[in-house]
């Protein structure tokens, strides 16, 4: 897999015209980040996400920061992303009662299909047994808008060694279902591994349409194109408003110190590729046990 280019420029604006022609129309504009300076600060130890280029801690209550970490040295010993550059996002629970969240606004307006990917990577710095839920990746305000969950939990707590990737969607009636686990390549992820996955989703009938998972070491991917699988509101949305940002949450029981997640390479693309050819949803497909009470975003 090759490099994505030009990580450091945070949110590059792609427009579609022609250079000196005036089209009367701008086109959706696709953003991305690596995390990079000049436009982020980090250091090993990490520097608050919070302030820098937009980011932003949500008023949820029991919230606290997320931070710039650099590659080399990082504080969580999470290893180089073999697609990243010089630094990632990321964070630790680390104090009782608080778990780690790092919002960013977004105009999700734009366009009616979005392709919203990150890299991702896990571990446990804490005293076994572990606690779910591990981390996600939200479109928010989830109180009150249409958001789906990409939901990151533990295979088995006791060892803290593999972690799961799951989906908190919705049914065409708007009920929202079990977490489902979309197939054997989103399952027993290796910690201290980095991962890309990718969610694509259309506001007009408000589902999911296609997903994908990259192995970053190795280049496999899976994709797959789901069916059934709904934002919040159902088919058609159910009158709830678009969402208006997005956020990356590490969780836990709120007692129990240890989890740690990092991301890189966050992008936002107006529009969608297509599910690759004989990827049947039910193959693979199940549901996954919630742990009870756990917070998922």
């Amino acid at each position: 897999m090759e490099p994505l280019k030009n990580r450091s420029v945070h949110l590059v604006i792609v427009q579609l015209a022609v250079l000196g022609l005036c089209l009367g129309a701008a086109a959706p504009a696709a953003a991305q980040t690596g995390f990079e300076a000049p436009d982020y600060d980090g250091s090993a130890d990490g520097v608050l996400v919070t302030g820098q280029q937009g980011w932003y801690l949500p008023p949820v209550d029991g919230s606290t920061d997320e931070f710039v970490y650099t590659y080399v040295d990082n504080a969580l010993g999470l290893p180089a992303n073999a697609v990243g550059e010089d630094q990632f996002l990321g964070g630790v629970v680390s104090r009782d009662g608080l778990l780690d969240r790092a919002q960013f606004a977004f105009d999700w307006s734009a366009a009616s299909v979005w392709t919203a990917s990150y890299d991702f990577a896990a571990r446990f710095n804490g005293t076994l047994p572990a606690s779910d839920n591990l981390g996600s990746f939200s479109l928010q305000n989830s109180l009150v808008a249409r958001y789906f969950i990409a939901l990151n939990t533990w295979v088995n707590v006791l060892t803290a060694t593999q972690w799961n990737s799951n989906y908190i969607v919705f049914n065409s009636s708007g009920i929202m279902l079990d977490p489902i686990s979309p197939g054997p390549e989103w399952r027993n992820l290796a910690v201290d591994h980095w991962y890309r996955q990718s969610t694509t989703f259309d506001f007009d009938s408000n589902s999911i349409t296609s997903i994908s998972i990259t192995d970053l070491d190795t280049g496999d991917t899976a994709t797959m194109a789901p069916t059934g699988w709904y934002l919040a509101g159902g088919a058609g949305g159910g009158g709830l408003p678009l969402p208006t940002a997005l956020r990356f949450f590490i969780g836990g029981d709120t007692t129990t110190l240890g989890n740690v997640q990092g991301w890189d390479n966050l992008a936002m693309d107006p529009g969608a590729a297509p599910a690759a050819a004989g990827r049947e949803e039910s193959r693979g497909a199940q549901f996954m046990p919630l742990a009870s009470g756990s917070v998922t975003n």
